[in-house]
């Protein structure tokens, strides 16, 4: 058996499922059991760098965003090298 059919059987057995929704406007797929969890996963979220729609925002991170929004994709950021923890007041 062939390195792909491996591949695809192993995918078929986890029984992943895959939802279709509009993200900004545009149809993406996403796996059901993730959608929605970068906000969790991304450390642009707790980076006191990260300043959405400020012109102070980090470069990463805005480099990062416009590459989502040109392909309609959403990458969170699990590593970082300039990454600033704030201080999160619970």
């Amino acid at each position: 058996m062939g390195e792909e059919n491996k591949v695809n059987k192993k995918i078929k057995k986890r029984k992943i499922k895959y939802v279709l929704y509009l993200h900004h406007g545009e149809p993406v797929w996403v796996r059901a059991d993730q959608k929605g969890l970068h906000w969790d996963a991304c450390l642009c979220y707790s980076c006191k760098k990260f300043k959405p729609n400020d012109k102070d925002n980090c470069p990463i991170a805005q480099k990062v965003y416009d590459l989502n929004v040109a392909n309609d994709i959403t990458t969170p950021v699990w590593e970082c090298p300039v990454f600033a923890d704030i201080e999160l007041k619970h």
